[in-house]
C-alpha cells in the first residue's frame, strides 16, 4: 500500500502556471520603452545610436525588477525593434548593414555547443567581443574526461 502523501500527489492534476501580469504592466512597459526611445531619438546625434542600445537595455533591466516575464518579453522585443528600425542605418528598415551593430565591443556572449545522444555533453565558453575580434574568458581545459559508471 502506498503512503497517503504519495496517493494525494498521484491524484493531483497537472496545472499550468497562472499568469499574474495584469494589462497595466503591459501598458507601463510599452509606454516606458516608447518614451525612452523618443527621448533618445532627440539626443542620438550627441550620444550616438550605439549608446541608445545600452540605454534601452538599462531601461528593460530596471523594468524587469518590477514587472512579470510577459511584459518584460514585450519590452525587450519592442526596444530591439525600435532600435533596429529608427536608430541603426539604413533607417526605417530592419536591415543591419554593419557587423558591429549586431555584436558590440564589451558584450559578453556565451557559446554552448552540445552533443546529446544516450548522454549529453556541452562545452560552454564565455567570449568577450573586442574591437579586434574576440577573447575567450573561460579558462577551463577542453580535455575529454570519461567518468566510469559506478
Amino acid at each position: 500500500m502506498k503512503h497517503p502523501d504519495e496517493m494525494r500527489l498521484l491524484k493531483t492534476k497537472l496545472s499550468y502556471p497562472v499568469l499574474t501580469s495584469g494589462i497595466w504592466q503591459y501598458i507601463v512597459v510599452t509606454l516606458t520603452i516608447l518614451v525612452s526611445s523618443w527621448i533618445c531619438f532627440h539626443f542620438t546625434e550627441y550620444i550616438g545610436y550605439q549608446s541608445v542600445s545600452f540605454i534601452l537595455l538599462f531601461v528593460v533591466s530596471i523594468l524587469s525588477i518590477f514587472m512579470g516575464i510577459g511584459p518584460i518579453t514585450l519590452a525587450s522585443s519592442l526596444s530591439a525593434f525600435i532600435w533596429n528600425f529608427f536608430f541603426i542605418p539604413p533607417f526605417h528598415t530592419f536591415h543591419i548593414e554593419k557587423t558591429e551593430d549586431i555584436l558590440k565591443n564589451g558584450q559578453v556572449i556565451t557559446i554552448e555547443p552540445g552533443i546529446y545522444k544516450d548522454f549529453g555533453i556541452r562545452i560552454e565558453d564565455d567570449v568577450l567581443v573586442t574591437a579586434k575580434g574576440c577573447r575567450v574568458l573561460t579558462k577551463f581545459p577542453k580535455k575529454l574526461i570519461i567518468i566510469p559508471k559506478v
